[in-house]
């Protein structure tokens, strides 16, 4: 098969050389006329400048040059102009670079257009009979045609899959009408010369509209990909709206943030697509009342999935100044929202701690002093009844605890930090709840990949593990496992604590660190609130997960750091200490 392509190119090379000859007949013939000069130098003008037709079709108007001379002196001196105008068109191809020219392909391409017009000049002479234009129409149409199946065999040769419609699709009547109206004047009119003055003005006039054409579809055409360029890779979700409410048009994005394909959302009601379409109505009616801009944070409910955004709207308007679209960029503002959340956390857990601070110290110095008494008053207690000293004695302790965690929520000082292993600091805190935690039938289970380093406080660490192993002790009735795991992720120390116990129920979950709320009958509340302020102090991070009846999961991220160096020298990732 590759030797049968070969061969049908070769026998267009050869084809292509028969051209030259055909020439070389002409000159020593004496057949040259000023006539054939001049149509040659026409035909290499119109080379230079091709018509562009729409479908991207380019059409040398060169070809009513051969059919001029093909119909007016034969086939042999056809042949100048056809070699003319060809050479011209590969000039233009290569941008004037005579070197670049690629030869074999300029005598194959020689060898197509002289079948076509040998094509042409046997169908001229068999339709002689006719009317000049339809002469002239049915000659330049087999050479269009036969070009057209030439040039499908070329392509086909080279690997190019192309079919006949394929082919057909690029042959246009438009310009073989035009090329026959022309001809038909130039050869029945009796002045030719004022006839072929007019015609090369109107193929001037012609060849300019075509390049503007081409000008205009090619802005188009490149606001079009620019458009889907944008379209395609914007985050941002953009929506037409119609003047029925219903949306036009949907951007790619929505494929990736939904996971839906855009046709899912396309011809629904923009309503149907938010969780308060009254809202987006309201202003939609606005928008086309008042043809103004308006911003909306909505949540789109899609395929499913919940999604904050802020939403652009805007009017596109027609000719005469009415709203017929409206434009919808919404954009996702989940992270935002949750900084939002963070910063009202942050300045609540600021207020807590100054007033922590102060109520804490006013309760500390009394209560000093009241248990102090109770301690003298033992023996009076114990005489009238031991159960009332001790529920006093445990009561003020209590309230003693309490008046500790409240001084935690204070603004620390900067505190000491110090790299450790926080193996043995998460098993000191089992060793310190064990003893509670059996009493209630519960037990630990650890798991470390090794030793796990991080630059910290060792107390303030050691008591959010206290507090969050006390709580998984406490909510676990019924007894179980306490599972602890602890390992290295990039930079990051991920220790995951999981209980057995009631878990939390949802809708307390969004609670959860807020001052004085606990579950517990008797907690104070401030528990994880302490473990909050001193993970962000250590620029760390706590994720709560549970499910009521399974058990809570509690992960715990803090920053990790190298194990010091026998030399003395401690190796952070952000600086190097000597001791």
């Amino acid at each position: 098969m590759l030797i049968i392509r070969r061969l049908y190119r070769n026998m267009l090379f050869i084809s292509g050389a028969a051209v030259l000859i055909a020439i070389a007949k002409v000159v020593a013939l004496h057949q040259v006329t000023p006539e054939l000069l001049v149509i040659s130098g026409l035909s290499m003008c119109l080379g230079m400048f091709p018509i562009y037709l729409p479908k991207g079709v380019v059409w040398g108007a060169s070809v009513i040059c051969y059919i001029f001379v093909l119909d007016t002196q034969g086939l042999a001196a056809a042949c100048v102009p056809l070699l003319c105008s060809t050479f011209t068109e590969f000039l233009r191809h290569y941008k004037l670079q005579i070197h670049q020219i690629k030869w074999y392909r300029f005598m194959v391409t020689l060898g197509m257009f002289f079948y076509s017009l040998g094509g042409a000049w046997i169908v001229a002479r068999e339709v002689s009979f006719l009317p000049t234009f339809f002469d002239i129409l049915l000659t330049i149409s087999a050479f269009e045609i036969i070009n057209l199946a030439i040039l499908m065999g070329i392509q086909r040769s080279l690997g190019v899959k192309v079919t006949l419609v394929d082919s057909l699709r690029m042959f246009n009547l438009i310009p073989l009408l035009a090329t026959s109206s022309t001809l038909t004047m130039v050869i029945d009119f009796a002045n030719k010369t004022l006839v072929i003055g007019l015609v090369a003005v109107l193929f001037a006039c012609f060849v300019m509209l075509s390049r503007q054409f081409l000008q205009a579809v090619n802005s188009q055409e490149q606001a079009e990909r620019q458009y889907q360029l944008i379209a395609h890779y914007t985050t941002d979700l953009i929506v037409v709206v119609g003047t029925d409410n219903t949306i036009s048009y949907a951007s790619p994005s929505h494929e990736q943030v939904f996971q839906c394909d855009t046709s899912w959302v396309i011809g629904k009601s923009i309503g149907s697509i938010t969780n308060d379409p009254f809202k987006i109505f309201q202003a939609i009616n606005r928008i086309r009342q008042e043809g103004t801009h308006e911003r909306l944070e909505l949540t789109l409910n899609i395929n499913g999935k919940q999604l904050p955004v802020e939403t652009e709207f805007s009017p596109v308007l027609n000719d005469h100044g009415e709203v017929y679209d409206i434009i919808l960029a919404s954009r996702d503002i989940t992270e935002r929202l949750r900084q939002q959340e963070y910063l009202v956390h942050s300045e609540k857990l600021a207020v807590i701690g100054q007033l922590a601070a102060g109520v804490a110290h006013e309760i500390r110095n009394p209560l000093t002093a009241v248990k102090g008494f109770v301690q003298v008053l033992k023996r009076d207690f114990e005489s009238y009844s031991q159960s009332s000293y001790d529920i006093v004695w445990s009561e003020l302790t209590r309230i003693e605890e309490i008046t500790s965690e409240l001084l935690l929520l204070a603004k620390p000082q900067k505190a000491q930090y110090k790299i450790v292993d926080l193996v043995p600091v998460v098993r000191h805190c089992v060793t310190l709840l064990e003893g509670q935690a059996h009493k209630r039938n519960v037990y630990f289970d650890l798991a470390f990949q090794g030793s796990i380093y991080s630059k910290c406080n060792e107390n303030q660490i050691r008591q959010v593990f206290v507090n969050i192993l006390k709580n998984a002790v406490e909510s676990m009735d019924n007894g179980g496992v306490v599972n602890i795991s602890g390992r290295l992720v990039d930079d990051q120390i991920v220790i995951v604590i999981r209980d057995q116990g009631v878990g939390i129920p949802e809708e307390l979950k969004t609670n959860l660190g807020d001052p004085f709320y606990t579950t517990k009958e008797k907690g104070t509340g401030l528990g994880l609130m302490v473990v909050y302020n001193i993970l962000k102090e250590h620029q760390g991070n706590i994720e709560i997960h549970s499910e009521v009846g399974v058990g809570t999961e509690v992960t715990i991220i803090l920053p990790s750091a190298q194990q010091p160096g026998d030399n003395g020298v401690i190796q952070m990732q952000s600086a190097t200490m000597v001791l």
